[in-house]
């Protein structure tokens, strides 16, 4: 018992640090979509900066899994959270592009620390056999970051603007610090012995599966506040009840929930009825959603396509997480590390696209195809477990 409560501690406290970290990170995908004009922004600017952040990690994931090897987890995780609060004041000061792009730099190089840390607190603290739980409440409850970071931040942008919403964004955020430092310190764990060199086919595989999930996912949160404006610009009068960056900041809030409440159930379905096959259900239905997108409607109509696009984002991200897990840590980690190289390219793609003059309604034809090419990579990934 007495164990049990020191784990939901060190869960709360941790999971919570996290959340408050991802305030400013999040709000910026809700609005910087419908306001990168007004700051003197052009289209590719938006993609860059929505995913430079994701690009630095591939090298930031090894400085911070070496410097927490080596150093006090709960200094580093301190450290990190507050930084990453200071990135959200400079977002506040509308920097030129130059120091924009550095400040997103800088929250990469911090959530390497505070995701690497936040995991191995709640993993350290756990009972043994119960890690995945901890895990879990970790990522719900940090997720909570994410939904408030879209739907208030979008919110206080259109009632207060730029400045104010980043300001009191990085100002909440610095309540992680608080947070990170009171988490006890973990007890060191052996890592996992590296993979063979027999490996690679297996882990390529997985990483596709994880890149193609995160990038069509990106392709569509980045460009979601364009394909809005595209849509409803002419009918959001600055009278309407709902500004475009409400609107946008709400709907992407919606992955988030979606994320919290709706994964164990996916996982469930996919037990009963096999991971292979409600993949394949999910790509078809993904694929589905985004046609809708693609076809103008009303807003009901569009929002509902949007929403149901991230249930079946959400199904995929915990079916594909869950089969990569049960082969070991290898393919977990090959399938996390696709998963952010696909979240980092799909809004450079996305926005670079818009770039050259298409519509964000035909933007999502992408998507569409990247789920045709994920019934092939899926059917290669299910057919041989052990290969």
């Amino acid at each position: 018992m007495e164990r049990s409560r020191r784990t939901l501690g060190v869960t709360w406290l941790v999971s919570g640090a996290t959340a408050l970290s991802l305030l400013g990170d999040q709000a910026l995908y809700a609005v910087l979509p419908t306001e990168y004009e007004r700051l003197g922004l052009a289209p590719f600017h938006v993609g860059l900066l929505l995913s430079v952040n994701r690009w630095i990690r591939f090298l930031t994931n090894s400085l911070a899994a070496w410097a927490l090897e080596r150093y006090r987890v709960r200094v580093l995780f301190a450290i990190s959270c507050f930084v990453g609060s200071l990135t959200t004041f400079a977002y506040a000061l509308l920097p030129a592009f130059g120091w924009f792009l550095l400040a997103r730099v800088v929250w990469g190089l911090c959530w390497s620390f505070i995701r690497h840390s936040g995991i191995a607190e709640v993993t350290a603290s756990a009972a043994t056999g119960r890690e995945s739980r901890s895990v879990g409440v970790y990522n719900g409850i940090a997720r909570l970051g994410s939904l408030v970071g879209n739907a208030v931040g979008g919110l206080l942008v259109d009632l207060s603007g730029w400045f104010w919403t980043f300001l009191l964004m990085a100002l909440v955020s610095l309540g992680a610090v608080p947070l990170a430092g009171a988490a006890p310190s973990r007890a060191k764990r052996p890592s996992p012995p590296a993979p063979g060199g027999r490996m690679w086919r297996r882990l390529v595989l997985v990483a596709s599966n994880g890149w193609l999930v995160g990038c069509v996912a990106g392709i569509v949160m980045s460009s979601l506040g364009a394909l809005l404006t595209e849509r409803l610009g002419a009918q959001r009068s600055e009278g309407a009840l709902l500004g475009l960056a409400t609107l946008n900041g709400l709907l992407l809030a919606s992955r988030w929930v979606l994320e919290g409440v709706g994964a164990p159930g996916f996982g469930a379905l996919a037990d009963r009825y096999g991971r292979d096959r409600l993949t394949r259900c999910s790509l078809i239905g993904g694929g589905v959603f985004l046609l809708l997108l693609w076809r103008p409607s009303p807003l009901p109509l569009l929002a509902g396509a949007v929403i149901g696009f991230f249930a079946v984002a959400t199904a995929l991200n915990t079916i594909l997480t869950s089969e990569a897990a049960l082969r070991g840590s290898a393919s977990l980690a090959a399938y996390v590390t696709g998963s952010d190289l696909g979240a980092a390219s799909g809004p450079l793609l996305a926005w670079s696209l818009l770039e050259l003059g298409l519509l964000p309604s035909s933007v999502l034809l992408i998507g569409v195809l990247l789920y045709g090419l994920g019934l092939f990579l899926s059917a290669r990934f299910f057919v041989n477990p052990s290969a």
